[in-house]
């Protein structure tokens, strides 16, 4: 009787279009899209863990922004030190032996000097400060020589036009002039101070 009863059960449940998880395990055909009510639970179960983990708190992403943001800015503080140190490196500058005023004993230059800093040459005549002429170092360049080290340093002239100041460093710390080598430039002591207005350019 149970037998009858279950089959007759099952009959009218397929006639109304409900669907058994008999029926499905059976090889009933059934609607397209169908899911049984257990699945239909699992499903929505697994879409809202899903969308939980996508979610991210307003206050979490407000620091994950200023994370980027941070890190945005150090990349670029990076980028400009690197470039400065590598257009330093290729830019060159006087050697620190160099550094200092430098005079001659011929009395044909007894009030004339000129200096030499890792940045600047500066020249003088006389024993005024108005009569310095300070310029910026643009590039310096050095060879090796029968006589001596032979240096170029381009500086920014007066113009606003590059300059090259030539000169040969002797053994015993001697500068020859390119164009006067007859004449010795010894080291008397260190260059004088940095104005306070930066460079005085003519």
């Amino acid at each position: 009787m149970s037998e009858r009863k279950g089959g007759f059960l099952a009959a009218l449940r397929r006639l109304l279009g409900r669907k058994t998880s008999a029926d499905v395990t059976r090889g009933v055909t059934v609607a397209p899209g169908w899911v049984p009510p257990k699945d239909i639970a699992k499903v929505k179960y697994l879409k809202d863990r899903a969308s939980q983990k996508f979610k991210v708190d307003p206050l979490v992403r407000k620091k994950r922004r200023r994370l980027w943001i941070v890190a945005g800015a150090l990349t670029v503080v990076l980028a400009g030190l690197t470039w400065w140190g590598v257009a330093v490196m290729l830019r060159g500058a006087i050697p620190e032996f160099l550094i200092g005023t430098w005079r001659t004993d011929d009395e044909r230059y007894a009030n004339r000097r000129f200096e030499l800093l890792e940045d600047q040459v500066v020249f003088q005549v006389g024993d005024t400060a108005i009569a310095v002429e300070r310029y910026p170092v643009m590039r310096v360049r050095s060879r090796g020589s029968s006589r001596g080290r032979v240096y170029r340093v381009r500086y920014l002239g007066p113009d606003r036009e590059p300059i090259d100041f030539n000169f040969i460093v002797e053994s015993g710390n001697v500068i020859r002039l390119a164009n006067q080598m007859e004449f010795a430039w010894r080291r008397t002591g260190p260059p004088s101070p940095r104005p306070r207005g930066g460079f005085l350019l003519p």
